[in-house]
């Protein structure tokens, strides 16, 4: 048994007011996913899948892949610092 959740992004028109600020980077999540699963004989855990699409186009590839790991981590991380 497990939930799974998609999500995507939209740009509000107010957004502009970032448009405007030269010190802002801006990213784009375009989509989503979440799976939870529990784990059989442990009802107190589960499995959790995060899958999201990012767009950085200010941001070279190599510098993106780094970030993305370690931002995937602080997720875990801080999701672990919650239970």
């Amino acid at each position: 048994a497990g939930y799974v959740i998609v999500s995507r992004a939209i740009a509000h028109a107010d957004d502009e007011e970032a448009d405007e600020d030269p010190k802002a980077i801006r990213s784009e999540m375009l989509m989503g996913l979440n799976v939870i699963r529990s784990v059989e004989g442990d009802p107190d855990r589960c499995v959790l899948i995060n899958l999201n699409h990012l767009r950085s186009p200010m941001i070279p590839m190599m510098f993106a892949k780094k970030l993305g790991l370690g931002a995937a981590v602080n997720f875990i991380n801080d999701i672990r610092a919650l239970c």
